[in-house]
């Protein structure tokens, strides 16, 4: 076989490179300079400070040196590293308020003026030498804090007079009536600052800066001084419990916390020293409470016996026990003390009582109890009501004017119990109603009294004492009332009740009459009580016979255990307060 030629490759054209195209340079563009502007308003910054100043002759001052005014401050503005200076040329408008004549005729009582110097500056951003309004503001803000001294020194030197300057403001001021595209780099401060140091901290949100410093709201202050950055919380004042008199008759004047407590001054509250108590120490305490055995009464409640006149008892007023004017006294209504219940004495109510009787041995041998009279007056009609077997008037009550008769009496130990009888009706009153009456009184208070009742008193003086005219002078009631001896009439009903028991011996308090209205729920009750009837009264002759007795703690004869209040008696005597003897000794 013939063999098959092999081709021959056919050959590519060679490629012809492309040329690249040689870059044309771009021109650098021309940059034109824009030209700096001249200091225009709108680069200007305004600052007013205001300065309250205070001193005998500082209007005089500040009117008549008013350059030494404005070159001062512009120096004080000046930045600290001296790098840009703001002097009086840049002072736009000085105003002085507070020296006109109707402010000085206001203060004309007062010794030291008080006026405000308000000066305006208006100078451009780069003269201050600070990018900002408000770093110009800060700059000026700190060197007026920081030069108040030297600036009440200069001014006092220029005036030769004493001169304080109180406050210094500071504060960025805007101008509306000129167009401006001036946009301030912060907003202005919405509080206003108070360069020196009477206004600090704002008042602490509690009161109001002047001139003057702070004006602190009520019960805010520095403490116990006037002023300062109201801070600190007032205590209540009150009567001060020991003051020194500043004239005759004239102490105690308020004082914080009564001056016997120190003030919180975080909370406003006195902390009371021992024995004061209440709003600001205003009241003392009582010993112990009173134990749990009485009740803390101020002076003016308290009651007081101060002899047989004074022995008031019952439902009273106990503030009218007195026979001077009680609640004049400065502390009728601070100080307190223990008001004992019935059977416990001492400062604090700890002590119990023991019975008390009469001593066996008393001086006057031939023992007397106690008589008292019981007057009721203008409650017989004459010629109405009628005569009994013994002459004596009587009512059967059957005439209108006679309705009211109604009373009761209020009797208390020397032991201080008090117990009222049951509802006595004077118009069918008897000797025995009225013994059962008293004797029945609960805790043995009264035991075997005695009575003896009178009406027709003017038969009954006229046959008793007609022959006897100079005790008359003397009867019933005494020498004490002389102005009403010799003045029972047939109108009055007289009860003379005598204390003849072994614990009513001696001295007793006096008894007491109840004629007020005393309805449903009232023990005892009075609904037609002798109040009702016009004219009458009922009152109590103490000690009209007086006793030839004693009443003493275990009548002498024995010790008194305070814990139990049971007498320990000595050997030879005996009973529930020692009275008995049992042997001769």
């Amino acid at each position: 076989p013939t063999p098959v030629p092999t081709p021959s490759p056919t050959e590519l054209p060679t490629p012809k490179p492309t040329e690249i195209p040689t870059p044309v340079p771009t021109p650098i563009p021309t940059i034109t300079p824009l030209p700096t502007a001249s200091p225009t308003l709108e680069d200007t910054v305004h600052l007013d400070i205001v300065m309250g100043m205070s001193g005998e002759s500082i209007c005089r001052f500040v009117v008549n040196n008013s350059a030494t005014v404005r070159t001062t401050v512009a120096e004080a503005m000046s930045n600290k590293d001296g790098s840009a200076v703001i002097d009086e040329t840049n002072i736009v408008s000085y105003v002085v308020t507070g020296c006109d004549g109707n402010r000085r005729r206001r203060r004309k009582l007062l010794a030291t003026q008080i006026v405000t110097v308000t000066l305006s500056f208006a100078t451009s951003l780069s003269d201050t030498g600070y990018l900002t309004a408000d770093g110009f503001y800060d700059s000026a803000t700190e060197s007026l804090s920081d030069a108040v001294a030297s600036i009440t020194s200069t001014f006092e030197t220029s005036c030769g007079c004493t001169i304080s300057v109180d406050t210094i403001q500071v504060a960025l001021s805007t101008r509306n009536d000129v167009e401006t595209t001036y946009v301030e780099p912060a907003v202005e401060p919405a509080a206003t600052y108070y360069a020196g140091a009477d206004c600090p901290n704002a008042c602490s949100g509690h009161g109001s800066c002047s001139t003057n410093g702070c004006v602190c709201w009520s019960h805010w202050g520095n403490g116990d001084e006037t002023g300062g950055a109201c801070d600190q919380r007032k205590c209540p004042y009150e009567i001060a419990w020991v003051d020194t008199p500043d004239s005759e008759n004239k102490a105690h004047a308020l004082r914080e916390c009564a001056g016997r407590g120190v003030c919180d001054r975080s909370t406003g509250d006195c902390m009371c020293f021992p024995g004061y108590t209440g709003k600001g120490c205003r009241r003392t305490t009582c010993p112990n409470d009173c134990s749990g055995h009485g009740t803390c009464e101020f002076l003016a409640e308290m009651r007081n016996d101060l002899g047989d006149d004074f022995k008031w008892t019952g439902n009273l007023p106990t503030k009218n026990q007195y026979d001077f004017e009680f609640g004049l006294l400065w502390d009728a209504y601070k100080t307190r003390g223990c008001v004992c219940d019935p059977k416990y004495t001492g400062l604090d109510c700890s002590i119990r009582m023991c019975p008390k009787g009469d001593y066996a041995n008393y001086y006057k041998l031939e023992k007397r109890p106690e008589t008292q009279a019981v007057v009721v007056t203008n409650v017989f009609t004459p010629g109405t009501d009628g005569d009994d077997a013994n002459g004596y008037k009587y009512s059967d009550m059957s005439d209108g004017n006679d309705a009211n008769g109604e009373f009761a009496l209020t009797f208390r130990s020397t032991l201080n119990e008090e117990f009222t009888t049951n509802t006595l009706n004077v118009y069918n009153l008897t000797e025995s109603i009225m013994e059962d009456a008293l004797n029945s009184l609960p805790n043995k208070v009264i035991e075997e009294a005695s009575v003896v009742l009178y009406r027709n008193l003017s038969k009954y003086n006229e046959s008793t004492y007609a022959s006897n005219k100079n005790y008359m002078q003397s009867y019933p009631y005494g020498k004490a009332n002389p102005e009403f001896n010799g003045t029972w009439y047939d109108t009055d009903l007289v009860v003379l009740i005598t204390f003849a028991g072994a614990m009513t011996s001696g001295d007793q308090y006096s008894l007491e009459c109840k004629t007020a209205y005393c309805g449903a729920g009232c023990q005892p009750k009075l609904e037609a009580p002798l109040d009702f009837k016009i004219g009458s009264q009922c009152k109590v002759v103490n000690d009209f016979t007086p006793a030839f007795a004693v009443n003493i703690e275990c009548s002498g004869r024995g010790t008194c255990d305070y814990g139990t209040g049971i007498c320990d008696c000595y050997e030879g005597y005996t009973d529930e307060y020692c009275s008995t003897q049992t042997a001769l000794i």
